[in-house]
C-alpha cells in the first residue's frame, strides 16, 4: 500500500516531516469504530490555488501571498491547499511546462517551507506536466492525478542538467518520502529500475540498477533481476504508473473530485477572489420579488458599487420570491464579475438571514460563498414548481407544473450547483418531490461518501449489480416517492453538505465572520434615476401624465405648427414611457412601437385620409393598448394579472376622460386669455364662411366634374392645414395642400386628383 510506503520511508529519514493529509485520515477511518464509518468526516475548509504556466517569479510570488493569506486567517484558517498545476484548461487541459529552474526550485522550497507545517499541500496534475514544473509537484505532500494526465519527462528540450541539478531533484523526492530511483529516472533514459522491498520494514521501492550492491547492504531485497523501467525512455509517468511507484495518492479526474475526496466544502473550489487586496465592501439587499425590473436595479447597484472600487458584495437576500429566469441569469453574472478594471475577481458573499425563497436559492448560488442565518432555511421551490401555463388554479398537492418551464429550470440550476462545486442531486431534489435521495459508504478502502438516487442503490444491490456501496451505510437524506416533499436544508444540514460555509445570528456576527468591520460596510441603496422613476411610475402620478399628454396633443393638433403644447405632450409622454421601462422590463419595446404606430395613424386621418374613421380608431385603440402595455413585464396568465391589467386600462380610461375635459375647458377659457388667444384658431371674419354655411353647397360641390378642376385656381375658404375646403366658383371643394400650410383668403390652385383626393399648392 503507498501509504504504507510512505511511513515506512519516513521512518528511515530523520528530516522527514510527520505524514499528514489523507494517509493519516485514512488510519483514522481505520480504527475508528464501524458505527463511525456510516457518517462521513465533517467537511473542511480548503483552498484551490491557480498555478499559471510557465512559472515565473511573479507567480511564485502570487502563490507565495495568497498561501500565506490562507494560513493566516484569524476565523478561518486554511489547513488544505490544492495547488493546480493545469488550471482552466477544462475537459482538454493543455500542457504545463516551464524550463527555468530558479523559480521552480524557488516554488518548491516555499513548499517544503518549515513555516507550511501545519498545511496539507497537494499537487493536482490533470494534464501532462513536464520539464521543471515537475519539481513543485513532487515538492507537494499529496499528489492527485486526472486519469488522463502526465507527470515527468523532465529534460524534454532542455539540455544536459548538472549534478547540482539532478541532486535537487534527489533531495525532494526523498524529504517527502517518494522514491528518489523514480524521480531520477524522469531524467535519466539509461537508468535501469529494479523493484524490491526494504529488510524487516516491507513495502515496495525501486533502486536504480546501477546502485543495486550499494542498496542491498543498506537491506534492500530485489524482487528479481529484470527492470520494472527498462533503459530507453525517460520515465513520464501515468496516473495508474504514478500510484504504482508512490508518487500520486489519489486518481482523481476534476476539481469536484478532488474537493469530494478530501471533504472540502464547495466554497474551497472557487479561488480567493481578493487575490491579496484588502476588502472594499458594499451590501446590496433584495427584500422584495426579484421581476426583471428590480433585477435591472441590482444590476445597476452591483455596477455603481463596483465603479466605487468594491471587491467584495455582500447580496442580503430577503426576497419573498419573483422571476426564476431572471435569477438565473442575474447569477450567472453575478458569478463573472470583475473589478472595475475587469482584470481581478470580485468577491461575492449571500447572506441568507431568513428562509430563502427560490429566487434567493438561485441568486446564493451564483455567489462566491453562501452565510445563513441560524434558523433559516435553504431551497423553497414549491410555488415555483407549481406553476401553469393559462393560469387556473394551482394544486400543489398534485405536483402540477408546466413541463417546459420545469425542465429548463432544472436544467439551469443544476448546471449552476455542478459548476459552482455543489451537489447537483441535492439541487435537483429541491425541485422534485418525488426523488429519493441517499447517502452512502463505498466498500473500497479508504471508503468514499455519496449521494445516490433510490434507481441507483437499486442498481447496485440487483443480482449481478457490482455492490460497490456497503448496506450497512445507507442513510436517507431524502424522502421521495407519492408522499416525498421538496427538499428544505436548514443551516446545519446546509453547511454540512457544503452550500454553507457560514452559519451568524446577525448581520454583525457575519461581518465578524468575514473579518469585515461592520462601518466599514457600506449599503449600496437606491440611486436617484431609480426613486425618480418610481415616483414618475406611480399610478397616480401616471395617470397625471397620460391626461396631460394626450390634453396636450390634441391642444397641438389644433394649433398650426409645433408649439408648447406639444412640447409638453412629448415630455409627458416619454417620462411615462421611461419609468415604465426601469420598472416593467421587456414588453415596453413593443409599447412604445405600438404608441408611434397609433400617433401615426390618427395623422393620417387628420392631415392624409380625412373621413378614413378605421384609421383613427385603430389609432386611438392602439395609443391605449400601448400605454397599458407600458406597464406590464411579460403577458397576463393568471386571474390576478388580468385584474391587474383591467384596472390598469381603467386608469387609462380615467386619464382619457380627463384629458378630454381639459381640453374642453381649455377650449372654452382659452380665448378670453388675451396672451393666449392667439395659440387657437379665431373664429370666422365677415367674408370667411363658415363650416355650417359649407354644408349645404359641399353636398353639389361633391357632384362636379372633378377632372375638369385639374389646374383649375380657387380660393381657401379655411385654413389649409394641410386638408380643408376650397371654393372654386360656386362650389367648395374638399382639398388638401401639398405639406404646406396655406392660410384662408389664400388663392390656391389644382396640382393633383386623384379619384376624390383633389391637392392643391398656393399661388
Amino acid at each position: 500500500m503507498v501509504a504504507a510506503a510512505r511511513f515506512a520511508v519516513a521512518l528511515s529519514h530523520a528530516s522527514r516531516r510527520a505524514v499528514c493529509g489523507t494517509a493519516v485520515w485514512t488510519a483514522a477511518l481505520l480504527v475508528a469504530a464501524p458505527a463511525c464509518l456510516a457518517e462521513p468526516p465533517a467537511r473542511q475548509d480548503g483552498l484551490f490555488i491557480s498555478v499559471r504556466n510557465p512559472i515565473d517569479s511573479d507567480v511564485v510570488n502570487a502563490i507565495k501571498a495568497k498561501t500565506r493569506r490562507a494560513m493566516q486567517r484569524k476565523e478561518r484558517p486554511i489547513h488544505l491547499i490544492v495547488y493546480d498545476f493545469n488550471p482552466g484548461q477544462g475537459d482538454n487541459p493543455r500542457p504545463s511546462a516551464t524550463k527555468e529552474l530558479g523559480s521552480c526550485q524557488e516554488f518548491a522550497d516555499f513548499l517544503m517551507d518549515p513555516e507550511l507545517q501545519g498545511v496539507t499541500t497537494v499537487a493536482f496534475v490533470h494534464g501532462d506536466v513536464s520539464n521543471h514544473t515537475v519539481l513543485p509537484v513532487l515538492a507537494c505532500r499529496e499528489i492527485v492525478m486526472a486519469s488522463e494526465a502526465r507527470l515527468g519527462d523532465i529534460t524534454r528540450g532542455l539540455s544536459q542538467l548538472t549534478q547540482s541539478k539532478i541532486q535537487t531533484y534527489a533531495e525532494v523526492a526523498k524529504a517527502q518520502g517518494r522514491c528518489p530511483a523514480i524521480v531520477l529516472k524522469m531524467l535519466d533514459p539509461s537508468m535501469e529500475v529494479l523493484e524490491g522491498t526494504w529488510r524487516g520494514r516491507g513495502g515496495k521501492w525501486w533502486v536504480d540498477k546501477r546502485r543495486k550492491a550499494e542498496a542491498e547492504r543498506d537491506g534492500f531485497i530485489a524482487a528479481n533481476n529484470e527492470p520494472v523501467l527498462p533503459a530507453g525512455n525517460v520515465g513520464f509517468y501515468s496516473a495508474s504508473e504514478g500510484q504504482r511507484f508512490g508518487l500520486c495518492s489519489l486518481v482523481k479526474d476534476t476539481r469536484q473530485d478532488v474537493a469530494e475526496a478530501y471533504f472540502l466544502t464547495a466554497a474551497s473550489l472557487r479561488e480567493d477572489p481578493l487575490e491579496g487586496r484588502d476588502p472594499v465592501a458594499y451590501r446590496i439587499t433584495l427584500a422584495e420579488p426579484l421581476t426583471r425590473a428590480v433585477g435591472e436595479r441590482l444590476r445597476r447597484q452591483i455596477r455603481q458599487a463596483i465603479g466605487k472600487r468594491a471587491n467584495f458584495l455582500i447580496f442580503q437576500l430577503d426576497s419573498s420570491g419573483g422571476d426564476s429566469q431572471v435569477a438565473i441569469d442575474l447569477a450567472a453574472e453575478i458569478r463573472q464579475l470583475k473589478d472595475d478594471k475587469g482584470e481581478l475577481p470580485v468577491m461575492t458573499l449571500a447572506y441568507i438571514p431568513r428562509d430563502a425563497s427560490s429566487v434567493s436559492t438561485i441568486l446564493a448560488l451564483g455567489c462566491s460563498e453562501i452565510a445563513m442565518g441560524t434558523n433559516a432555511k435553504f431551497g423553497d421551490f414549491d410555488g415555483v414548481v407549481h406553476e401553469r401555463r393559462g393560469g387556473g388554479n394551482q394544486n400543489a398537492a398534485k405536483g402540477e407544473v408546466d413541463p417546459e418551464s420545469y425542465k429548463m429550470l432544472m436544467r439551469s440550476l443544476t448546471s449552476l450547483a455542478k459548476d459552482q462545486g455543489y451537489e447537483p442531486l441535492l439541487v435537483q431534489g429541491m425541485l422534485d418531490r418525488k426523488l429519493t435521495v441517499y447517502q452512502v459508504r463505498s466498500q473500497k478502502d479508504p471508503p468514499e461518501y455519496k449521494l445516490i438516487t433510490e434507481e441507483e442503490w437499486e442498481a447496485d444491490q440487483a443480482d449481478g449489480g457490482p455492490k460497490h456501496w456497503s448496506k450497512e451505510s445507507k442513510t436517507l437524506i431524502k424522502k421521495g416517492g407519492a408522499d416525498g416533499q421538496f427538499l428544505k436544508l436548514d443551516a446545519p444540514t446546509a453547511r454540512k453538505f457544503g452550500f454553507v460555509r457560514e452559519v451568524v445570528d446577525n448581520y454583525p456576527e457575519l461581518c465578524k465572520a468575514y473579518a469585515l468591520k461592520e462601518r466599514e460596510v457600506r449599503d449600496m441603496g437606491y440611486d436617484y434615476l431609480y426613486r425618480l422613476a418610481e415616483f414618475l411610475a406611480h399610478p397616480a402620478v401616471s395617470v397625471f401624465l397620460i391626461m396631460i399628454g394626450i390634453a396636450c396633443l390634441v391642444l397641438e393638433l389644433k394649433v398650426p405648427g409645433v408649439g408648447l403644447p406639444g412640447v409638453i405632450a412629448a415630455v409627458c409622454f416619454v417620462l411615462y414611457f421611461w419609468a415604465q421601462s426601469q420598472l416593467a422590463g421587456q414588453i415596453v419595446t413593443l409599447a412604445i412601437l405600438l404608441f408611434i404606430l397609433g400617433l401615426i395613424l390618427i395623422g393620417l386621418e387628420i392631415f392624409v385620409l380625412p373621413g378614413s374613421a378605421i384609421l383613427g380608431i385603430s389609432g386611438v385603440v392602439l395609443v391605449i393598448l400601448s400605454l397599458a402595455l407600458a406597464t406590464l413585464e411579460k403577458k397576463p396568465e393568471t386571474t390576478q394579472e388580468w385584474l391587474s391589467f383591467g384596472k390598469t386600462l381603467g386608469g387609462i380610461g380615467i386619464s382619457l376622460a380627463g384629458a378630454i375635459l381639459l381640453v374642453s375647458l381649455v377650449a372654452w377659457y382659452l380665448p378670453s386669455i388675451p396672451w393666449a388667444s392667439r395659440l387657437i384658431l379665431k373664429p370666422p371674419t365677415e367674408g370667411e364662411a363658415t363650416v355650417d354655411e359649407f354644408t349645404d353647397t359641399l353636398a353639389a360641390g361633391q357632384q362636379a366634374d372633378l377632372a375638369a378642376l385639374l389646374g383649375a385656381i380657387g380660393v381657401a375658404a379655411t385654413t389649409l392645414r394641410p386638408a380643408g375646403l376650397a371654393q372654386f366658383g360656386e362650389d367648395y371643394i374638399d382639398v388638401v395642400t401639398d405639406g404646406s400650410f396655406i392660410a384662408a383668403g389664400s388663392r390656391i390652385q389644382v396640382i393633383e386628383i386623384e379619384g376624390n383626393r383633389i391637392v392643391v399648392k398656393e399661388v
